[in-house]
This record gives C-alpha cells, structure tokens and sequence, in this order.
C-alpha cells in the first residue's frame, strides 16, 4: 500500500494518466518508487535510458568484443556504465549516481526478504556501485557525444581496468580472492559471499 501513498504524493494526475505509466510504476522497488518521487521530471528519461542500456548490453551478448558474461563479467560492466553515462549526460550525475544506489538497495533489500533472483549479493552490489560510478564520470551533462564514441569510451575504460568484473575461471565458476573456485551451493542465494572483484582487463 506505500506504493499508492507514494504515488498519489508525487505523481502529477496528468503524468499518470498516460499510458503505461501506472503500470511502469507500481513494478518498482520501494527505493526506485521513492527516487521516482523526488526526481519526476528525470524518471521518464531514467526509464527510457534503462531500457536502452538493457538493449546494447544485450546486444554484445554475442559479439566477440567482449566475454559474453552479463553475469558479473564484462557485459554486466559494459551495461552499468552505459546506464551510468547515458544518464548522467541526461539528468546530471549526482542523479544518475542516486538512481543506481536506489536499485543496489532493491536487490539488497530482496535478498534480506528471500526474494532475490539468487544471483545478487554484496560483491555483485560493490562492482555495481563501482561500475556506476566509473560510467558517470564518462561523460558530462549536457555533453555532446554520439553514442558510437560513447561506447569506445566504455570498451577503453574496460580495456583499461576502469571498470570492475567478478572474478571466474575458465570454466565460468565465480573464484574467491585468493583463486580458488567457489561452489555454486557457497553463494547463490547468499548476501554475504566469498566472491570476489577484479579489474575489468
């Protein structure tokens, strides 16, 4: 029910009206919905940038530019800084940088109800907020870019070890931070892991 106090609180009647918005809304977190009320006029940017980043990591999935890994790897990395520096040319950093935080702290407030996807947990949180902060610093509000030099910028700074993965073997098994493979059963589903953060290159 906060949800609709929420709502009611922070949306212009108008805005809600339009379709899909309602909808859009209410499948946020309770920190998402609150980021929502204080930046109203960022959040339709917000969504639109979300779902674009979504869109070219999902599009590397399968190119030999980077490993393939939107798990923790470097496509994960890829999709939080295009998230980070779209948004921050958008609505600003100090927004930007606010919104991922809100979503960290959905996935951690997940995890603590048992309701996470089982992949989340602080390491994957720590190389989020990481990522998020390296990829607004990419960019400058307002700065006029194209979105191919955009996503050089990205691939260099991942080349570069700017950014931030999970370390994994050859296998694909997450390693903790002395090497060694750690099994499947030891994290998922876990906040507090043994898994470990390494340097995108």
């Amino acid at each position: 029910m906060r949800w609709l106090v929420a709502v009611l609180m922070c949306f212009p009647i108008g805005l809600l009206a339009q379709e899909g918005k309602w909808g859009q809304f209410k499948q946020l977190s309770w920190p998402e919905k609150r980021w929502v009320c204080w930046h109203p006029m960022a959040a339709a940017k917000a969504q639109k940038i979300s779902q674009e980043a979504r869109f070219r990591s999902d599009s590397l999935l399968n190119s030999p530019v980077l490993d393939g890994d939107g798990q923790g790897g470097r496509v994960d990395a890829y999709r939080h800084a295009w998230w980070m520096a779209r948004l921050a040319q958008e609505i600003g950093p100090r927004k930007a940088i606010s919104l991922g935080k809100a979503h960290e702290k959905a996935n951690h407030r997940a995890s603590r109800k048992g309701q996470s996807d089982g992949w989340h947990d602080r390491a994957a949180m720590e190389m989020d907020l990481k990522n998020n902060q390296a990829g607004a610093a990419l960019v400058a509000k307002g700065e006029a870019i194209t979105h191919q030099e955009l996503h050089q910028r990205i691939l260099e700074a991942i080349q570069s070890g700017e950014l931030w993965i999970l370390a994994k073997d050859a296998q694909g098994n997450y390693l903790d931070c002395a090497g060694k493979p750690i099994p499947q059963s030891a994290w998922q589903g876990q906040w507090i892991t043994a898994r470990c953060l390494q340097a995108s290159n």
